[in-house]
Protein backbone atom coordinates (compact mmCIF):
# COMPACT_ATOMS: atom_id res chain seq x y z
CA UNK A 1 0.00 0.00 0.00
CA UNK A 2 2.94 2.07 0.69
CA UNK A 3 4.35 2.05 -2.92
CA UNK A 4 1.20 2.43 -4.17
CA UNK A 5 0.39 5.84 -2.49
CA UNK A 6 4.28 6.53 -3.22
CA UNK A 7 3.27 6.08 -6.73
CA UNK A 8 1.12 8.85 -6.80
CA UNK A 9 2.66 11.20 -4.54
CA UNK A 10 4.24 12.82 -7.89
CA UNK A 11 0.67 12.72 -9.68
CA UNK A 12 -1.65 15.87 -9.46
CA UNK A 13 -5.17 13.93 -9.29
CA UNK A 14 -8.46 15.81 -9.22
CA UNK A 15 -9.28 13.03 -6.67
CA UNK A 16 -7.39 10.92 -4.29
CA UNK A 17 -6.36 7.65 -5.52
CA UNK A 18 -7.71 4.53 -3.51
CA UNK A 19 -7.21 1.38 -3.79
CA UNK A 20 -9.22 -1.93 -2.39
CA UNK A 21 -7.96 -5.83 -1.46
CA UNK A 22 -9.42 -9.20 -0.89
CA UNK A 23 -6.72 -11.65 0.68
CA UNK A 24 -7.48 -15.09 1.61
CA UNK A 25 -5.36 -17.32 3.93
CA UNK A 26 -5.85 -21.03 3.41
CA UNK A 27 -4.56 -24.34 3.13
CA UNK A 28 -2.69 -24.88 0.03
CA UNK A 29 -4.76 -28.31 -0.35
CA UNK A 30 -8.15 -25.88 -0.74
CA UNK A 31 -9.21 -25.81 -4.14
CA UNK A 32 -6.76 -22.88 -5.99
CA UNK A 33 -10.31 -21.72 -7.61
CA UNK A 34 -12.82 -21.65 -5.11
CA UNK A 35 -9.78 -19.74 -3.03
CA UNK A 36 -10.08 -17.33 -6.37
CA UNK A 37 -13.71 -16.60 -6.32
CA UNK A 38 -13.62 -15.64 -2.47
CA UNK A 39 -10.76 -13.15 -3.13
CA UNK A 40 -12.66 -12.02 -5.49
CA UNK A 41 -15.91 -12.29 -3.61
CA UNK A 42 -13.78 -10.08 -0.96
CA UNK A 43 -12.76 -7.46 -3.41
CA UNK A 44 -15.35 -6.37 -4.94
CA UNK A 45 -19.18 -7.27 -2.44
CA UNK A 46 -17.10 -6.67 0.07
CA UNK A 47 -14.07 -4.42 -0.06
CA UNK A 48 -15.62 -1.50 -2.80
CA UNK A 49 -19.07 -2.18 -2.00
CA UNK A 50 -20.00 -3.04 1.62
CA UNK A 51 -17.14 -0.89 2.90
CA UNK A 52 -17.57 1.53 0.43
CA UNK A 53 -14.04 0.77 -1.51
CA UNK A 54 -10.29 1.96 -0.16
CA UNK A 55 -10.41 -0.96 2.02
CA UNK A 56 -8.97 -4.28 2.94
CA UNK A 57 -11.00 -7.67 3.30
CA UNK A 58 -9.72 -10.29 4.92
CA UNK A 59 -10.44 -13.66 5.28
CA UNK A 60 -9.24 -17.07 6.87
CA UNK A 61 -10.22 -20.86 5.63
CA UNK A 62 -9.62 -23.75 7.28
CA UNK A 63 -10.81 -27.28 6.37
CA UNK A 64 -14.35 -26.48 8.09
CA UNK A 65 -14.99 -23.61 6.21
CA UNK A 66 -14.61 -19.63 6.77
CA UNK A 67 -12.85 -18.89 9.78
CA UNK A 68 -12.26 -15.78 10.08
CA UNK A 69 -13.75 -12.34 7.76
CA UNK A 70 -13.00 -8.91 8.89
CA UNK A 71 -12.81 -5.53 6.71
CA UNK A 72 -11.25 -2.40 7.57
CA UNK A 73 -10.60 1.07 5.67
CA UNK A 74 -6.73 1.61 4.91
CA UNK A 75 -6.35 4.28 6.76
CA UNK A 76 -3.22 6.74 6.49
CA UNK A 77 -0.41 5.58 4.93
CA UNK A 78 -1.94 2.00 5.05
CA UNK A 79 -2.11 2.50 8.90
CA UNK A 80 -4.80 -0.61 9.52
CA UNK A 81 -2.23 -3.07 7.54
CA UNK A 82 0.53 -1.47 10.02
CA UNK A 83 -1.68 -1.70 13.38
CA UNK A 84 -2.55 -5.36 13.04
CA UNK A 85 0.88 -6.28 11.91
CA UNK A 86 2.33 -4.36 14.94
CA UNK A 87 -0.07 -6.57 16.82
CA UNK A 88 1.12 -9.65 16.02
CA UNK A 89 4.58 -8.93 16.53
CA UNK A 90 3.58 -7.85 20.74
CA UNK A 91 1.83 -10.98 20.29
CA UNK A 92 4.65 -12.83 19.37
CA UNK A 93 7.70 -11.26 19.98
CA UNK A 94 6.81 -10.03 23.49
CA UNK A 95 4.64 -12.68 24.45
CA UNK A 96 2.04 -10.57 26.13
CA UNK A 97 -1.08 -12.08 24.86
CA UNK A 98 -1.14 -15.97 25.38
CA UNK A 99 -3.43 -18.30 23.07
CA UNK A 100 -5.26 -19.40 26.27
CA UNK A 101 -6.27 -15.99 26.77
CA UNK A 102 -7.34 -15.44 23.07
CA UNK A 103 -10.09 -17.68 23.65
CA UNK A 104 -11.17 -16.95 26.64
CA UNK A 105 -12.08 -13.31 25.26
CA UNK A 106 -14.77 -15.69 24.01
CA UNK A 107 -16.54 -15.65 27.16
CA UNK A 108 -15.71 -11.97 28.00
CA UNK A 109 -17.41 -11.06 24.74
CA UNK A 110 -20.72 -13.35 25.53
CA UNK A 111 -21.08 -10.95 29.05
CA UNK A 112 -21.39 -7.56 26.42
CA UNK A 113 -23.15 -8.93 23.07
CA UNK A 114 -25.00 -12.37 21.25
CA UNK A 115 -21.76 -14.13 20.30
CA UNK A 116 -24.13 -17.23 20.14
CA UNK A 117 -25.39 -16.05 17.08
CA UNK A 118 -22.14 -15.08 15.19
CA UNK A 119 -20.25 -16.03 12.54
CA UNK A 120 -17.18 -14.76 10.35
CA UNK A 121 -18.04 -11.36 8.71
CA UNK A 122 -20.43 -10.29 11.76
CA UNK A 123 -19.42 -7.24 13.77
CA UNK A 124 -20.74 -7.59 17.24
CA UNK A 125 -23.06 -5.24 18.95
CA UNK A 126 -22.74 -5.05 22.99
CA UNK A 127 -25.04 -4.15 25.16
CA UNK A 128 -25.45 -0.41 24.50
CA UNK A 129 -26.51 0.39 28.52
CA UNK A 130 -23.54 -1.93 29.35
CA UNK A 131 -21.30 -0.91 32.73
CA UNK A 132 -18.31 -3.09 31.43
CA UNK A 133 -15.08 -1.21 30.06
CA UNK A 134 -14.26 -3.78 27.00
CA UNK A 135 -10.51 -3.02 27.71
CA UNK A 136 -10.06 -3.00 31.32
CA UNK A 137 -12.25 -6.60 31.17
CA UNK A 138 -9.64 -7.71 28.28
CA UNK A 139 -6.56 -6.78 30.54
CA UNK A 140 -8.05 -8.68 33.36
CA UNK A 141 -8.42 -11.54 31.28
CA UNK A 142 -5.03 -11.72 29.57
CA UNK A 143 -3.64 -11.00 33.46
CA UNK A 144 -5.27 -13.74 34.93
CA UNK A 145 -4.30 -16.25 32.05
CA UNK A 146 -0.36 -15.39 33.25
CA UNK A 147 -1.43 -16.18 36.73
CA UNK A 148 -0.28 -12.90 37.61
CA UNK A 149 2.94 -12.53 36.13
CA UNK A 150 2.26 -9.85 33.72
CA UNK A 151 3.09 -6.40 33.46
CA UNK A 152 0.25 -4.66 33.52
CA UNK A 153 1.11 -1.45 31.31
CA UNK A 154 1.97 -3.57 28.25
CA UNK A 155 -0.68 -5.63 28.40
CA UNK A 156 -2.65 -2.71 28.76
CA UNK A 157 -0.90 -1.04 25.80
CA UNK A 158 -1.60 -4.00 23.71
CA UNK A 159 -4.77 -4.41 24.10
CA UNK A 160 -5.52 -0.66 23.72
CA UNK A 161 -4.18 -1.08 20.14
CA UNK A 162 -6.26 -3.98 19.47
CA UNK A 163 -9.31 -2.92 20.90
CA UNK A 164 -9.32 0.63 18.54
CA UNK A 165 -8.78 -1.24 15.92
CA UNK A 166 -11.27 -4.12 16.59
CA UNK A 167 -13.82 -1.06 17.33
CA UNK A 168 -15.91 0.05 14.62
CA UNK A 169 -18.24 2.29 15.97
CA UNK A 170 -19.57 2.95 19.31
CA UNK A 171 -20.70 -0.61 20.79
CA UNK A 172 -19.49 -2.25 17.12
CA UNK A 173 -16.48 -4.59 17.51
CA UNK A 174 -14.75 -6.90 14.40
CA UNK A 175 -14.46 -10.11 16.52
CA UNK A 176 -12.99 -11.25 13.26
CA UNK A 177 -10.04 -8.67 13.62
CA UNK A 178 -8.97 -9.69 17.38
CA UNK A 179 -9.21 -13.75 15.46
CA UNK A 180 -6.89 -13.08 13.02
CA UNK A 181 -4.05 -11.14 14.62
CA UNK A 182 -4.02 -14.56 16.47
CA UNK A 183 -4.15 -16.42 13.89
CA UNK A 184 -1.06 -14.74 12.16
CA UNK A 185 1.10 -14.19 15.23
CA UNK A 186 -0.17 -18.29 15.66
CA UNK A 187 1.35 -18.94 11.78
CA UNK A 188 3.81 -16.28 11.58
CA UNK A 189 6.20 -17.49 14.84
CA UNK A 190 9.56 -17.94 13.42
CA UNK A 191 8.73 -16.19 9.90
CA UNK A 192 11.50 -13.24 8.95
CA UNK A 193 10.85 -9.87 7.44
Amino acid sequence: MNKYLKSFSDIDLDRKATISAGLVYSHYHQPLQSILDKANYLLDDVAKEKNGRDSIAISVIKGSGEYIRCVHNWGENAGVVDTIMDSVKRFEIEGLLSSSMMYSVRDSFSLMGDIHNWKPGDDMKFISDSNLDMEKLLVADAIRSREGSADREKISGAIKTIVDLCKKKENIFSIDTWFLIHFLADNMKGVKE
